[in-house]
Parts: C-alpha cells; sequence; structure tokens
C-alpha cells in the first residue's frame, strides 16, 4: 500500500526592510525572506521648495519621489514702511500698522544780503533748522497738518535778505517747529558791510545781520543755553552769524550748530583777499558765505551740512564773479550759498542760493560799479518715516 504524505509548509515570516532617516539600505539577513512585490519607499535628492516670507503651505503629491514639492506656512517678516516727503502744504494721515514715527521738521533759508553800489559787501543768511522726533505712532494723531517754510527772498541792491520762514507739523496735542534763518545784512557806504544772518532754531527764528562797520553778526534762534555765549551752538539753537569788518581780519565767518541753522559770514573788503566762510551745522541747514566790498577780492564759501566746521558749501565767486549754489541733500539739509566777489571798478558777483532744503543764500558783492544781490535761500522741507 502507497501512502502518500502531503508536506506541511512551514511559516514564513517577511520582514519590513528597516528604514533609516540619512541611513544607507542594507541587505537584510539569509533567514529572513522578502517578497518580490514589496516597496521600499525611496526619497531623491532634491531640495525642498524655497521658503518664501509669507507663504501659504501646500501639500506635496504622493509620489514619494516628489515630496520635495511641498510648502511650509511662514509668517511675513516684513516691516510696514511709509516715508512721506513734504515740500510744500498738505495733511499728512497715519499708516495703519505701524509703531513708531519719525518727523523731520526743516525751516527755510535765509537770503544772503545785497551788496551796495560804489559800496560794501553783504553778509550771508543764516541756515534753517532741523527739528527731529521719535514718536510711538498710537501717541500720534490720526492727521497732522503740514506748513513748509518758504525761502527767504533776496531782496534789492543794498538791502539785507529776506528771512526763511517757519516750517511745522500740527495736529490735536501735537506740535513741531523747525525755524528759519534770518537774512544776510545789506553792504553799506563808506566802510560798512553786511554782517551774517543768524540760524533758525528750534525755538525761534535766527535775527538779521547788521551793517557797520563793525556790523554784529545776528544771534541764532532760541532754545537759549544757560550760561553760554552766543557763537557756536548745540541742540536746537541756532549759530550765531559772523561780524563784518572793513579789515578782513577783524571780520569772521559764520559760527557752527548742531540741530539749529549755522550762521552765516561777515563780509569785509581788504584788497584782494577772500571774505569769511558761512558756518555748517551737523544736522542742520548751512549759512550763507560773506561777501567782498568794491576793493575787489573773493566771496567766502557756504557752509556745510553734516560738518561742525565753517565752509564745505558752495564756493565763493573770485573777483566780480557770482558764488555758487549750495548743493542739496535729499535726506539731510542743504549747504549754505557761496558768496559773490567783490568788484575793484566794476559790477560785484552774485551770491550763490541755498540748497534745498533749507539752505541759506550768500551774500552779494559790493562793487566799484554796480552792487549784486544775494543767494535766495532755499525752502524747508518735512519728512515722515513710520515703521
Amino acid at each position: 500500500m502507497t501512502i502518500h504524505v502531503t508536506p506541511i509548509p512551514s511559516a514564513v515570516d517577511f520582514g519590513t526592510p528597516a528604514q533609516v532617516y540619512t541611513t544607507a539600505n542594507d541587505p537584510g539577513s539569509a533567514s529572513t525572506a522578502m517578497r518580490t512585490d514589496s516597496e521600499v519607499a525611496v526619497f531623491n535628492t532634491s531640495g525642498g521648495a524655497a521658503i518664501v516670507s509669507g507663504a501659504t503651505g501646500a501639500a506635496g503629491s504622493q509620489a514619494f519621489a516628489s515630496r520635495q514639492d511641498h510648502t511650509h506656512t511662514v509668517p511675513a517678516l516684513g516691516i510696514p514702511v511709509d516715508f512721506q516727503r513734504f515740500t510744500s502744504d498738505g495733511t499728512w494721515t497715519k499708516p495703519s500698522g505701524v509703531s513708531v514715527c519719525i518727523i523731520e521738521v526743516i525751516g527755510g533759508g535765509g537770503a544772503g544780503g545785497s551788496g551796495q553800489d560804489v559800496g560794501r559787501g553783504a553778509g550771508g543768511g543764516g541756515g534753517g533748522a532741523m527739528a527731529r522726533g521719535i514718536y510711538p505712532a498710537e501717541s500720534l494723531p490720526s492727521e497732522l497738518t503740514i506748513d513748509v517754510g518758504a525761502a527767504g527772498a533776496a531782496g534789492a541792491v543794498g538791502a539785507a535778505g529776506g528771512a526763511g520762514a517757519e516750517s511745522s507739523a500740527t495736529g490735536s496735542g501735537f506740535t513741531l517747529k523747525g525755524f528759519g534763518g534770518a537774512g544776510g545784512g545789506a553792504g553799506g557806504t563808506g566802510s560798512n558791510h553786511g554782517a551774517g544772518g543768524g540760524g533758525g532754531g528750534t525755538g525761534t527764528a535766527g535775527v538779521v545781520g547788521a551793517t557797520g562797520n563793525p556790523g554784529t553778526g545776528g544771534n541764532g534762534g532760541s532754545p537759549t543755553i544757560q550760561g553760554s555765549t552766543q557763537g557756536d551752538s548745540l541742540g536746537g539753537r541756532g549759530a550765531k552769524g559772523g561780524d563784518s569788518h572793513n579789515d578782513y581780519v577783524s571780520s569772521e565767518a559764520g559760527f557752527n550748530a548742531e540741530y539749529g541753522g549755522a550762521g552765516g559770514g561777515g563780509a569785509s573788503n581788504t584788497t584782494n583777499g577772500t571774505s569769511k566762510a558761512g558756518g555748517s551745522s551737523i544736522f542742520g541747514a548751512g549759512g550763507g558765505g560773506g561777501s567782498h566790498g568794491n576793493n575787489g577780492g573773493a566771496g567766502g564759501a557756504g557752509g556745510a551740512w553734516g560738518s561742525y566746521t565753517a565752509g564745505g558749501g558752495g564756493a565763493g565767486g573770485a573777483n566780480e564773479s557770482n558764488g555758487t549754489a549750495g548743493g542739496d541733500n535729499a535726506f539731510g539739509c542743504g549747504d549754505g550759498g557761496g558768496a559773490g566777489g567783490g568788484a575793484g571798478a566794476g559790477d560785484g558777483g552774485v551770491g550763490g542760493a541755498g540748497g534745498t532744503p533749507g539752505g541759506a543764500g550768500g551774500g552779494g558783492g559790493g562793487g566799484g560799479g554796480d552792487g549784486a544781490v544775494g543767494g535766495a535761500g532755499a525752502r524747508g522741507e518735512i519728512r515722515i518715516y513710520s515703521i
């Protein structure tokens, strides 16, 4: 008799392949079977999608080889910034979503005085002040009224320069002002010359330069610094204008300021000499250079923004030549204009205009023939940064 025995198959364990992140696959053991139709997750080496600020997350496709196509949600990282520049009157509306506002208010620059016919030179104008404040946005009103100070206008021959006007940002319970620089003193007759105008302050305007021998430079605008004399200034006080004198050595350059406007240079008349420069200001506008009288000679340079040393602005004109305009500074203040040169027999040189914003004009030269007009000051400006 034949007996047929059917073998009983032994159980086979199908192991799950070990998958370890960043570890290469290894062969399984000889005693562990693996089905030939099993699948192993495989990831390619492509990089994932770029992470973009403010992007919304999105799922990738089901295919393992394409998993790098998904993206993650990332909060927006940008900071809202709003910048507004006012060169004329207007209204500022507080932007939404901002935390801090920086407000800069710059007064108009004073014009240089005008030289005298058959006479003496004139003083440079005073620069406009820069008033700057940093405020929590929530503390400011929703709107500010913006008033931009006008430039000082040049006067007729033999007249003092016009003053620059104040600029202001005002609203409910809020005021910030930058005052204008004064005009330079007029050229006179005899031995009388024009002194420099005082720079504007953050509290009041500068004072016009006098005419004389010596002529006293105009005081800078307030605030007053207790215990100090007028001259170089700190804080928001405007700088004093330089004294004029028939003798070059005794005349003065304009004085320097920090936030106030710089003083204008005083005129002189030393034969073929160079008159004194306008003062400079670290944050405010430069003063105009003082001119030369009818003995002939070069006008003084204007003062500069970003400096505490007289000069560095518009160049003074040589004998019988015009002064150069002061430089513009879009995110600072303007430089002062250079003064016109004097003329022994001919006509004096015209003063250079002040740079925008707030720069002062240079004085007009005196002439053996005709005196010349001073340079005009520059308009003020208001800038508001919201972050």
